[in-house]
């Protein structure tokens, strides 16, 4: 028994920042799901905003065998959530908009049944909206082109599904009326106020909001079906929108999340609006929770092909970002894993589909 108790205290102290053991572990545990083909991306450590691992795996295209790396472009997914909520916040702070503004307010179309939806209930999921990505024909709609005005009516017309502010629910949907307000009040496409005020000012060169210049650019998105790797049905990114049309590298999140409450881009009262939860864990495109005994905000995203997670440890000050070019790549078991070694944790199975698409 003393052995073990022992054992124990000697995992127990968290990974030393330019220790070459962490990253050999760490390399070594991405490549078994590697291996396994549950992953193919690229992977980030970070202490203190200092990458401590760091490292491409797979093919970001497997026909011409060229390999990920930490430079590769993915889609990004339900992370880039956090980019729409950065801009509401910002538009507040500009004295545009009020978090607690009727929809009505900023989007003319708005039905009687929305009159007591806030924007701060499609920022946190408590609007009460229909999810457009559970639509029984959403699969189709991601075929073609869609004007703003057409994502929005897929769901407009609908039944809420609950009161407004009763309760927590995902829904893509809120978050594409709040890149429409966030054109209508700024003047601006959604993707070019991302660039003029959120990538451009935190040198973030390397995202975007996926065109079709972009999406050349970007990693290849794969399936796995009947054992064999096969590129992802494309889509149109046009249904997306602020939901999950962006696209990053590991080392550019890292550098958003480390403006975070920086005062780079945001100040402390908007960062505290951003983390607050309203429910069921989830802030502004955020999601709070405690894993491994150390409190964790964190955001996934998955989209055809691709598969994502950002998690920050912020009283550890720890950043840990898994991105995949794979259909349901295991890049919460991979994250968790990288926190495990990193804490000197016992490894607990985390759910594996948090806040997506």
């Amino acid at each position: 028994m003393i052995w073990a108790i022992a054992a124990l205290l000697l995992i127990a102290a968290p990974a030393i920042a330019d220790d070459p053991v962490f990253a050999a572990r760490a390399a070594a545990a991405v490549q078994s799901h590697l291996e396994a083909e549950r992953f193919s991306g690229a992977v980030l450590v970070a202490v203190d905003g200092k990458a401590i691992f760091r490292q491409g795996f797979g093919f970001a295209d497997r026909a011409q065998r060229i390999p990920n790396t930490p430079e590769t472009r993915f889609r990004t997914g339900s992370i880039g959530k956090q980019f729409a909520a950065a801009a509401t916040l910002q538009l507040a702070e500009r004295g545009k908009l009020g978090l607690d503004d009727p929809i009505s307010s900023h989007y003319d179309k708005s039905p009687a049944a929305w009159s007591k939806i806030t924007l701060r209930h499609l920022l946190s999921m408590r609007s009460g909206i229909f999810n457009l990505t559970n639509l029984p024909d959403f699969d189709d709609q991601l075929r073609n082109e869609h004007s703003i005005d057409e994502v929005i009516g897929l769901t407009r017309d609908m039944p809420l599904r609950f009161e407004p502010g009763s309760r927590f629910e995902y829904s893509n949907s809120g978050y594409t009326v709040i890149g429409h307000v966030i054109e209508n009040l700024s003047g601006q496409s959604y993707g070019a106020y991302l660039r003029d005020n959120v990538f451009t000012p935190l040198g973030m060169r390397n995202s975007g909001y996926e065109d079709e210049a972009a999406a050349r650019t970007l990693a290849k998105g794969y399936v796995i079906e009947g054992g064999e790797w096969k590129i992802a049905p494309s889509i149109s990114m046009s249904v997306v929108r602020a939901a999950g049309a962006t696209y990053s590298t590991v080392d550019d999140l890292l550098t958003w999340e480390q403006a975070l409450g920086s005062g780079k881009l945001l100040n402390p009262d908007s960062t505290r609006a951003m983390f607050t939860n309203y429910g069921n864990g989830y802030g502004f495109g955020w999601s709070m929770s405690e894993r491994l005994g150390y409190r964790v905000q964190m955001h996934s995203g998955g989209i055809f092909g691709f598969h994502t997670i950002l998690c920050r440890y912020p009283d550890d000050k720890v950043t840990i970002i898994v991105l995949a070019n794979l259909t349901r790549a295991w890049v919460s078991w991979i994250a968790n894993e990288l926190a495990s070694l990193y804490f000197g944790s016992i490894p607990v199975l985390p759910r594996l589909c948090l806040y997506e698409s």
